[in-house]
């Protein structure tokens, strides 16, 4: 198992996480959702494989959905790029998600450095115009992302 793993796994952390951000989280229309999945996944012959694929074994993802009002952090599987049901991924390599959860100040700035030093992927998978109207603007931003790209 990789370190990433573990990180997703801790299901209170990032509900804190998400809690503590909540009006940043608070523009999200209902349904909006995030995923977190381990960079690197190992195969059955033990070898180092990327998660970036379109398919791929299930694997152990961490995903916040907006329900009721509010992020929620829940356990997830991820089988590949084709057919997930979030709209932004992180695909986090070893320690990145560890350094997150252990920034007891802004956790946010350190997933904010983390995706400068492509210690973590951020992969988009709605249309601009589909993330503007699910409410994803601030969020994105709040990493250090354009949204998108500087022209508007």
């Amino acid at each position: 198992m990789f370190a990433a793993v573990a990180a997703i796994d801790d299901l209170s952390a990032w509900q804190r996480l998400i809690d503590d951000y909540a009006s940043l989280f608070a523009p999200l229309a209902e349904g909006a959702g995030v995923g977190l999945v381990p960079r690197f996944f190992a195969d059955a012959a033990g070898a180092r494989r990327a998660a970036a694929m379109p398919s791929t074994p299930p694997l152990p993802m961490l995903e916040w959905r907006k329900r009721d009002g509010r992020m929620h952090a829940r356990p997830g599987t991820y089988r590949g790029l084709d057919g997930l049901g979030v709209d932004l991924l992180f695909l986090a390599g070893d320690g990145a998600l560890e350094a997150v959860l252990a920034r007891a100040e802004h956790p946010l700035g350190e997933m904010k450095r983390q995706l400068r030093a492509a210690r973590i992927q951020f992969f988009v998978l709605r249309t601009k115009r589909e993330l503007a109207d699910l409410g994803y603007e601030d969020f994105v931003e709040a990493l250090g992302l354009p949204f998108l790209g500087a022209c508007r």
